[in-house]
């Protein structure tokens, strides 16, 4: 029975990580929140041993870091999209459609790597803030290359 609940673990997995990678923010945003809750179920998972349990969530932390650090193009552009309209002789001088249309895609890529940094830093504080269980076994300073299923 354990190992149907890890087949499973790891087809929604693989979805979400396709969802991580979607144009489309909600359907990215949903792919985070099935990844971290998907680390959650690895590590609390009584039927596995301690380096199975890391090992697993390890992996799509690796994944979520790796997005985080990923780079966005719009980004460039950051002190001219945070602006509340196009300035008079930057980029988007005499594109103002264009202008707002990517203030809302870094709003919401900013949004998305936002949450992906709460839902981490809720988890290393621990349930009670001054329980570090689940930070004790993560590490989000790994620069490897994610591995394509945990």
């Amino acid at each position: 029975m354990p190992e149907k609940h890890n087949v499973e673990r790891r087809e929604r997995y693989t979805k979400a990580v396709e969802q991580l990678g979607s144009k489309e923010a909600p359907v990215r945003i949903g792919g985070v929140y099935t990844l971290v809750g998907l680390v959650d179920e690895w590590l609390l998972d009584e039927n596995l041993d301690y380096a199975e349990k890391v090992r697993e969530g390890q992996v799509i932390i690796n994944n979520l870091c790796a997005c985080i650090r990923s780079s966005f193009a719009l980004a460039f552009h950051y002190n001219e999209l945070t602006q509340d309209s196009p300035i008079a002789e930057g980029l988007y001088k005499n594109r103002e459609q264009e202008f707002y249309t990517d203030k809302a895609a870094l709003e919401s890529e900013a949004n998305i790597r936002l949450s992906i940094l709460k839902e981490i830093h809720n988890r290393l504080q621990g349930p009670d803030k001054n329980s570090r269980e689940h930070g004790q076994t993560l590490n989000t300073t790994s620069r490897e290359a994610p591995s394509s299923t945990p």
